[in-house]
């Protein structure tokens, strides 16, 4: 094995994870858990928490989530700019908005 390859092997690759609040507003006419367990499946998605839901509408629901994520664009903003794209391409999603990040410590 070469010196080269021995150094990228021993260099410390730095996870960010970040843990997100935001405001999601769904179909009332889809189950919350299947919305989260679709965003979940998002890459980059390790965990998305629900306070409880409030209904806006016969057919409109608001949750608080909570979501953590590791950031896998070059840039914050990126990486934000991706999760939201992606949430509200999940079906039942009407809208994403973010409200806090924060960046966690020693998660990994």
């Amino acid at each position: 094995m070469s010196s080269i390859e021995k150094s990228i092997l021993n260099e410390k690759i730095e996870i960010q994870i970040y843990e997100c609040l935001g405001l999601m507003k769904s179909s009332a006419n889809r189950n919350l858990t299947d919305i989260q367990n679709e965003i979940r499946s998002v890459c980059g998605i390790t965990i998305v928490d629900s306070e409880p839901s409030e209904t806006l509408s016969l057919y409109k629901i608001k949750s608080k989530l909570k979501i953590k994520f590791v950031s896998l664009q070059p840039t914050l903003s990126e990486s934000l700019r991706e999760l939201v794209t992606n949430i509200r391409k999940v079906d039942g999603v009407y809208s994403f908005q973010v409200r806090k990040i924060r960046q966690l410590k020693d998660e990994v």
